[in-house]
């Protein structure tokens, strides 16, 4: 995938909702041996979608769209590609149980970091309320890295009584 410009998604990663003026988005996938490509421009505010397989033209239709809706999700879900612009748009429709449930369908430790810190700015928690999120930070990272990348960014920003200190160490435990 390649990006110009500032891309906004559907709720449901079926496809664009939005792309600054002059933007580009290109998603290619290779299916065998056979390229599929969809590429989305956006022109006084106009989106304009145009859909290749083996670099031919083919007409934007249910096809076209199907390819998208299957493959944008996996492919935002797997890089993080505009995780905080979605982690305040899930936040603001389902609250933090969305985004956890969210977080739960990415499929990689940095994509898995970059929810959490959005979710950890835009809920603001308090000591008590950090503590879940908390557990599930020890629980949820293969990567100490990421894990600690997200830690640091909590205790930035949280200030912890001692039951959320409490937590906040647990979760430091699974770090090598």
């Amino acid at each position: 995938m390649t990006m110009h410009g500032k891309v906004t998604f559907a709720d449901d990663l079926t496809d664009v909702k939005a792309m600054s003026d002059g933007g580009s988005m290109t998603l290619r996938s290779w299916s065998g041996v056979i390229p599929h490509t969809v590429e989305i421009t956006s022109s006084n505010g106009t989106l304009d979608h145009t859909y290749y397989v083996a670099g031919l033209k083919r007409p934007w239709d249910d096809e076209a769209r199907r390819f998208l809706s299957i493959q944008l999700p996996a492919l935002v879900r797997q890089t993080g590609i505009g995780a905080e612009d979605r982690v305040k748009s899930i936040f603001g429709k389902d609250g933090v149980s969305g985004v956890l449930m969210e977080i739960d369908l990415l499929r990689g430790d940095y994509a898995r970091r970059l929810y959490f810190t959005a979710l950890i700015d835009v809920a603001r928690f308090d000591s008590a309320g950090v503590q879940p999120i908390l557990q599930r930070v020890g629980q949820t990272f293969t990567s100490d890295y990421d894990r600690r990348e997200v830690l640091e960014h909590i205790a930035s920003r949280v200030t912890h009584a001692r039951n959320a200190a409490a937590a906040y160490a647990q979760a430091r435990t699974t770090l090598k």
